[in-house]
């Protein structure tokens, strides 16, 4: 018969854990000036637009399996051409 081997038992000392604490949501809101390292200027991409030559940026929605069109208006609320009044 197959001898069965003994486990040996170790003590360890115990030790000490340090969980850093989570202060809730401390992000203050305010404006802020974010400079880009080495005088670098971010990218900008702006869609040239006119009411004689349209430029229409679309975007396909999934849900309602068709493109729709944005177009940006301050006094509108959504910013699709089919939700807009007027």
């Amino acid at each position: 018969m197959a001898k069965k081997a003994q486990a040996e038992t170790i003590e360890v000392a115990p030790q000490q854990i340090n969980i850093p604490k989570v202060e809730k949501d401390t992000w203050e809101i305010k404006n802020r000036l974010y400079e880009l390292a080495n005088g670098k200027k971010p990218l900008v991409y702006s869609i040239p637009t006119s009411h004689s030559n349209r430029v229409s940026l679309l975007w396909f929605d999934e849900k309602k399996g068709y493109q729709r069109e944005l177009r940006y208006a301050t006094n509108q609320r959504s910013p699709f051409v089919d939700e807009q009044k007027g």
